[in-house]
């Protein structure tokens, strides 16, 4: 399985972020993970990477946020952010939604390395890894 030095999760679930963070780790997929529970929280992480030694190389995106933008403004919202990083992270949706434009959407992404279901599980992690 390929290994990352640091993933992030964007997610209002925070029991989803804490079996992510422990599925990751287990599996050895990163070696640090940190989880932000509003897009807000996640922008301002991601804003202040390229000014820091420490950005995300690995990062799993919700499509649904109450009262915020849904996932796909808030991806379109960090491009620039992200071209501005010295390695651009992989990003993953990883989301309930099963709606096929959803799935259409991030395999026409450039910047979507793929779409994961929920929940997610080890072994969902070994066959894209």
């Amino acid at each position: 399985m390929k290994s990352f030095a640091f993933a992030i999760i964007i997610d209002d679930d925070v029991t989803n972020n804490l079996i992510c963070e422990n599925i990751i780790l287990n599996t050895s997929l990163a070696k640090k993970v940190q989880s932000f529970s509003s897009q807000a929280q996640g922008y301002s992480f991601l804003e202040q990477c390229p000014q820091s030694e420490e950005c995300p190389d690995l990062i799993f995106l919700d499509l649904r946020f109450p009262e915020e933008k849904i996932g796909w403004e808030f991806l379109d919202s960090i491009r620039g952010i992200i071209q501005k990083f010295n390695n651009r992270p992989d990003i993953y949706i990883l989301t309930s939604s099963i709606a096929g434009r959803d799935i259409e959407k991030a395999n026409n992404d450039p910047l979507v390395k793929g779409f994961i279901s929920k929940p997610l599980t080890k072994e969902k992690l070994q066959t894209i890894f």
